[in-house]
């Protein structure tokens, strides 16, 4: 990768802001920033689900490997763009976290797949890595069937999700709740 290329990965638990800041600096930016948009939605179709809460037993490791492929084939390919800013809604971490978590009570992680998840967090991807914190949401009106709403899951995976940056020693900064704020903030990690 050049050196002048950057890669912001945005984390933190669903509905937090993230991939409308993402999407909001891809439409001002158009000409410097790409977009690596979490692809839950497209790995539940190559699957056959409709709804993320469809996936069976024996399913979940699949899914989350699919998401983690597609991912990374995204951060392969910023190499060969022209742009000079690729933003990540998501990071390996959230991937790890969400995988870690869902897999939890309901069947084991194959120790080869936690093994090679946890290779992937370790390696330094991205330029910098902002966490988004939990912010309270209407939870009926952010279910979509895709995005985590009830506030007790949300509050897990925002533990997990901080406890996996620190025990992977990722250097990650926190982000405001104001939209200015951010806006100014990732102009500021970014450069522009």
């Amino acid at each position: 990768m050049q050196e002048s290329k950057k890669i912001i990965g945005f984390c933190g638990t669903s509905a937090t802001g993230k991939t409308s800041l993402a999407r909001w600096f891809a439409d001002n930016y158009p000409d410097k920033i790409d977009l690596c948009i979490e692809n839950a939605r497209e790995a539940t179709a190559e699957l056959g689900i409709k709804k993320i809460d469809e996936i069976g037993h024996g399913q979940r490791e699949p899914f989350q490997r699919l998401i983690l492929e597609k991912h990374l084939k995204s951060l392969d390919a910023f190499k060969e763009s022209e742009k000079s800013i690729l933003i990540c809604d998501r990071t390996v971490i959230d991937i790890f976290a969400y995988t870690h978590r869902a897999m939890r009570d309901l069947e084991p992680i194959s120790e080869e797949f936690y093994d090679y998840i946890s290779k992937q967090c370790k390696i330094k991807y991205y330029t910098n890595i902002i966490y988004f914190d939990l912010i309270e949401i209407d939870e009926a009106q952010m279910d979509d069937g895709f995005r985590m709403t009830d506030m007790i899951a949300r509050k897990l995976i925002s533990h997990d999700i901080t406890f996996y940056l620190r025990k992977f020693g990722v250097d990650f900064m926190r982000i405001s709740d104001s939209w200015a704020d951010r806006i100014k903030f990732v102009k500021w990690v970014a450069g522009i």
